[in-house]
């Protein structure tokens, strides 16, 4: 606590005191730091004077930088930043004469968050639980969320908005349920929420795996509740997969899509149908991505290593590719007016396909993604090597059972791929 007090020449008194952060200097009146004397030479009984003055000082700064908060709700924010740090303090503090200072503090903001919650003289245990998660005395599942993102800094805005969804979504369910009041049970009955909603198995592991290393990064003492509990969730339906289109059916989009002539979903539609690309690594590419000399695209942004390739064009295709990049005005291959709040630029292209495949009454298991699975259906049926269908689809291991093809071979030519994508591109336009 020494860093907060002072000693100024020719005072014989130590002072609280505080460096002030530039955005809030206005409501200090300009100053740089504020101190404020303590009227005594003992640095020991300073240190416990000076807890609450400073305290009172960090608060009047939160004040300050939450302007125009006037809710309940962002009082009761403040508030409980302002009593953890209080709390942090205390069970910092050596002396029993500085713990009970830090404590009459803390219990003065409690009695202002217990007005403001409207709780009475004989509260009820879920008001007990919301009044400690409010006063810092236990933290609600999703409390510690920010904390969390400090230990993942590099996490894409994607994958952030995901977690937090998953996160605050069982939080929810919990009705704001104490941490160490969570038990395995709950995740339990959480999992099985998720079923009774229609979610599918691999979905709902994907959502426990979220959750569990979340738990597990910050209570790590705690055994992880999490840990374990999807092993007897019902094994996935094959018949009830993603399906993939047939010739027929793609030639019957390729049409309603042409006629409607959409200038943000026909070349989406084409690009992802001649090279089998998912609809996002489509959206993202930009005009440097694209070699029109060597008649290829590169596929910078994927969600795995291996999704990071380089695709021939099909000649079908390049037309399209031309066009796109005269028009262009940005550094994006395709423009996409506006994106959704996680940054994904494929919303709106997709939903757009969505509303055509419904009218054709194809079934929601026929999704764009689908033309993938066409793509490999199609190099399947003309016996493509399965190493150079999965060099153009971005897969792993692509297909050898040789350990030192897998490990050492640099995978198919150019030649080869190109010799791929034109056929695939001749089988989906034989009518």
């Amino acid at each position: 606590m020494a860093k907060y007090l002072r000693s100024i020449n020719g005072s014989p008194y130590f002072y609280a005191y505080l460096n002030i952060p530039v955005d809030v200097r206005h409501a200090f009146d300009g100053k740089r730091n504020i101190k404020q004397t303590l009227k005594t030479t003992d640095k020991k009984l300073a240190s416990e004077l000076a807890l609450p003055i400073v305290a009172q000082w960090k608060a009047k700064i939160r004040a300050v930088r939450e302007t125009n908060s006037t809710t309940t709700i962002d009082k009761l924010g403040q508030i409980q930043k302002l009593l953890a740090d209080i709390r942090k303090d205390a069970d910092a503090a050596t002396t029993k004469s500085e713990k009970d200072n830090l404590f009459h503090a803390a219990g003065h903001y409690e009695d202002i968050v217990a007005d403001l919650m409207n709780i009475g003289d004989t509260p009820t245990p879920k008001e007990i639980a919301k009044f400690k998660v409010a006063t810092a005395q236990s933290t609600s599942f999703a409390g510690a969320f920010e904390e969390y993102l400090k230990e993942i800094p590099a996490i894409k805005a994607m994958t952030k908005s995901i977690k937090k969804s998953v996160i605050e979504t069982f939080d929810a369910w919990t009705k704001n349920k104490p941490v160490e009041d969570l038990t395995r049970n709950d995740v339990l009955k959480y999992q099985q929420h998720l079923l009774d909603e229609g979610k599918k198995s691999s979905s709902i592991k994907i959502t426990i795996a979220h959750l569990k290393t979340y738990y597990g990064t910050m209570w790590p003492d705690n055994k992880n509740i999490f840990q374990n509990v999807t092993g007897k969730l019902p094994k996935p339906n094959k018949f009830d997969a993603r399906q993939a289109f047939t010739v027929p059916q793609i030639q019957q989009l390729d049409d309603i899509i042409k006629e409607q002539n959409d200038p943000l979903l026909l070349p989406i539609w084409q690009i992802a149908k001649y090279t089998g690309c998912r609809v996002g690594e489509v959206c993202n590419l930009k005009i440097d991505d694209i070699d029109l000399d060597a008649q290829n695209l590169t596929i910078r942004e994927s969600k795995s290593y291996a999704g990071q390739r380089v695709i021939p064009i099909a000649d079908i295709l390049l037309p399209t590719i031309k066009e796109l990049i005269a028009k262009a005005d940005s550094d994006f291959l395709i423009y996409i007016k506006s994106k959704n709040k996680d940054g994904r630029r494929s919303t709106i292209p997709q939903r757009r396909f969505h509303i055509i495949r419904d009218e054709l009454q194809m079934g929601s298991k026929l999704v764009f993604h689908s033309l993938r699975k066409s793509f490999a259906s199609v190099c399947q049926s003309k016996q493509i090597p399965e190493a150079t269908v999965a060099a153009i689809l971005g897969h792993a291991n692509a297909g050898t059972s040789s350990l030192s093809y897998s490990l050492y071979s640099s995978g198919p030519d150019a030649k080869q791929m190109k010799e791929a994508v034109e056929t695939v591109a001749a089988v989906l336009d034989d009518r």
